[in-house]
């Protein structure tokens, strides 16, 4: 049908920005866990940790002992649900410095992860920036290699350039990302930024911004993520037409 409106570029666009956004925060989390425990010290070498219910974490300090070096975070449970999301897997994590020291750079390596049902791969390099002019904390993320499995038989690639950016006063994070994909069908296509990509803390969805898919073999849409509410709801534009999609 001529006249029908192609989700799946959208479908795929919002679920590699969630689920590599989403493995990102994990470890995140669990490495400000960490280093907010006291009893960190010269003896701790290896510790494991239960965080989040559903995931144990194991983790390495350098050979200096300061700050940690490397974690595994592990989720073994197929049944167990945690935060809105089946996980199961492993990430592996290696660290240059302290969380939230500028120039530490974070490389996550998925191995074996799945989210919700769909194996997550590829290489994920988060270099933090420190803090800007506006006094938001900055972050560059980029996945290499990227490719997410909807089943044993289907996948599409994904590499990306993002900046994040965090707003401590509204409780906010800030994304605006370039990417290049080829989708399920093979068809190559880029999305891009045109308004920021806005979730709050407690949200777990982009809850606004707009970006823009195009190709050079025609595909030009505009996924916008709403007006501020958590609602995991999206609309598709093409064509002045519109369709309502739902988030992963």
């Amino acid at each position: 049908d001529e006249g029908q409106i192609e989700t799946e570029f959208s479908q795929e666009t919002s679920m590699a920005n969630i689920f590599y956004s989403k493995i990102y925060q994990i470890s995140r989390n669990e490495v400000e866990y960490i280093e907010s425990i006291e009893e960190i010290g010269l003896e701790n070498k290896e510790h494991v940790i239960l965080h989040d219910s559903c995931t144990k974490t194991y983790y390495y300090l350098d050979s200096n002992t300061f700050f940690i070096s490397y974690l595994e975070i592990v989720f073994n449970d197929t049944g167990c649900i945690s935060r809105g999301r089946k996980k199961f897997g492993k990430l592996k994590v290696y660290l240059t410095g302290n969380l939230n020291e500028p120039g530490t750079v974070m490389t996550i390596i998925p191995e074996s992860f799945f989210l919700k049902g769909k194996k997550v791969e590829g290489t994920i390099v988060v270099n933090n920036l420190g803090f800007n002019q506006n006094y938001m904390y900055e972050y560059n993320k980029k996945v290499i290699d990227g490719k997410i499995c909807l089943n044993a038989n289907t996948y599409f690639t994904w590499n990306s350039n993002t900046l994040i950016k965090i707003d401590f006063s509204n409780q906010e994070m800030i994304c605006e990302t370039n990417a290049e994909a080829i989708n399920r069908n093979g068809r190559s296509y880029t999305a891009e930024t045109i308004e920021p990509l806005v979730s709050g803390f407690n949200c777990r969805y982009f809850q606004s911004g707009e970006l823009e898919l195009k190709s050079e073999w025609g595909l030009r849409q505009i996924l916008n993520f709403g007006d501020g509410d958590c609602d995991g709801k999206a609309i598709l534009w093409q064509d002045l037409k519109e369709v309502d999609l739902d988030l992963y």
